[in-house]
């Protein structure tokens, strides 16, 4: 039997200016990523310290996240 994880995302004002800064090429990489998050896949994701996790890019993006349980 399959379990599958849904997440919802919360994006802070700082982000959303943030993202509406960056050109398509790059905001289609971060919709990417923040979509496979929300089914499950935390891929190059790392936990810094205290809850606070960063996904990072190769050009040198960085988000940075925490998880909040209902």
């Amino acid at each position: 039997m399959a379990h599958f994880v849904i997440l919802t995302l919360l994006k802070t004002r700082e982000f959303k200016r943030w993202y509406e800064s960056l050109n398509i090429v790059d905001q289609v990489k971060v919709d990417a990523r923040l979509d496979n998050m929300k089914v499950g896949v935390f891929k190059n994701s790392k936990s810094l310290k205290d809850g606070l996790f960063e996904l990072k890019w190769q050009n040198g993006m960085r988000v940075y996240y925490s998880r909040k349980k209902n």
